[in-house]
């Protein structure tokens, strides 16, 4: 019954405003959505990667395969929350947010402003 009440209140239209995160860790990639007046999570979705050891204590993973479960994630959140009826439009990004590394400029930038991102595909 509590677990009925709970999507009832996810359905309802009038839901608090919600926010999204990328979790990158080097064992996985997250990708979470809470509500911001109560920091409910509300769904999510987690992808392993495979880990590379080139040498004692490092770590590496393939980008290519990083972006892939990026967009698995956002994916497959997606569909979780349109099962609950959930708005996706009604999630934000916040462009300041974002950790861009441009391999033209050779660094990462953890401030993007917008006119830097102009004429990038961000995915």
């Amino acid at each position: 019954v509590a677990a009925s009440a709970a999507v009832m209140n996810l359905r309802a239209a009038d839901m608090d405003p919600l926010a999204a995160a990328i979790d990158q860790g080097t064992s996985s990639t997250r990708f979470l959505v809470f509500n911001t007046k109560t920091a409910q999570l509300i769904s999510h979705h987690q992808v392993e990667l495979k880990q590379h050891f080139p040498k004692e204590g490092w770590v590496e993973a393939d980008p290519r395969e990083i972006m892939d479960t990026v967009h698995e994630c956002l994916e497959k959140t997606c569909q979780k929350l349109a099962q609950l009826s959930v708005d996706v439009s009604r999630i934000k990004v916040h462009p300041t947010s974002l950790h861009v590394h441009f391999v033209d400029l050779g660094k990462a930038l953890d401030y993007v402003p917008q006119e830097v991102l102009q004429g990038y595909q961000i995915f």
